[in-house]
């Protein structure tokens, strides 16, 4: 099917998560062996594993060089991809499911094309991401395991090797324009960031988890110091 002319040439990556908290892990053993959890030694943990370097940049920059892009501007399709954290086979309409309804992706399904023998190259989120936006295996990158929490991934410049090239890149050549929105969970600081790996747009957070209740929570606190309303003790505020 044709895309319209207003969005013709977009695509949209959107990871998001089904969950309101990830357990944290050790990412990126090729880089520091030995620290399953990223703290058990502590002499090792104070390396940075992935900083911004010279060299990484290089590396980077010749491997998008061999990708050669061709193709008919008029024949560009909009694409959209969509990672779910946590999905269980039997948790969608589609799949069977009477407990949750999904009536866009059953819809989706009905009308596209399944693939029920295709599975994710991990079973957490973000080595699984680090797969999807690559197309290698995430342990090429040292990634079998989650980044911990965003402090942790800040201070340790953690997430994914700033060397790899990434699928909105590769779409950036064939003249795409990119956006990511939802979970990114692939690195908080500057060079890791969604606008640094080939996404012109990006709504979402950075690490692994964040409140989906954050807004009520301030609204309430805001009401509790203003006198405006008086809170039920349950709320624990």
């Amino acid at each position: 099917m044709r895309a319209s002319k207003c969005l013709q040439g977009w695509a949209l990556v959107i990871l998001f998560s089904l969950m309101g908290r990830e357990v944290g892990g050790q990412q990126n053993r090729s880089a520091i062996r030995g620290q399953q959890s990223g703290t058990r030694n502590s002499k090792k943990s104070d390396q940075e594993v992935f900083p911004a370097t010279e060299s990484a940049r290089a590396i980077h920059n010749a491997s998008l060089g061999r990708f050669r892009v061709s193709g008919s501007e008029i024949l560009r399709p909009n694409v959209v991809l969509i990672l779910a954290d946590d999905l269980g086979f039997g948790d969608l309409g589609v799949h069977g499911s009477e407990s949750i309804p999904t009536p866009h992706i059953d819809k989706l399904a009905s009308q596209g094309v399944q693939f029920l023998n295709a599975y994710v190259t991990a079973a957490s989120c973000s080595p699984s991401r680090a797969g999807l936006l690559t197309g290698a295996y995430q342990q090429r990158y040292g990634f079998e395991f989650n980044t911990a929490g965003a402090a942790v991934t800040e201070r340790f410049s953690r997430g994914l090797d700033p060397a790899a090239v990434t699928l909105a890149e590769v779409l950036k050549l064939a003249g795409y324009k990119t956006g990511m929105f939802g979970k990114w969970h692939l690195g908080t600081r500057t060079h890791l960031h969604p606008m640094s790996r080939g996404f012109d747009e990006f709504y979402g957070f950075l690490a692994g988890a964040h409140s989906f209740f954050l807004w009520l929570v301030r609204s309430l606190i805001i009401q509790r110091s203003c006198a405006v309303t008086c809170l039920s003790p349950r709320l624990n505020i």
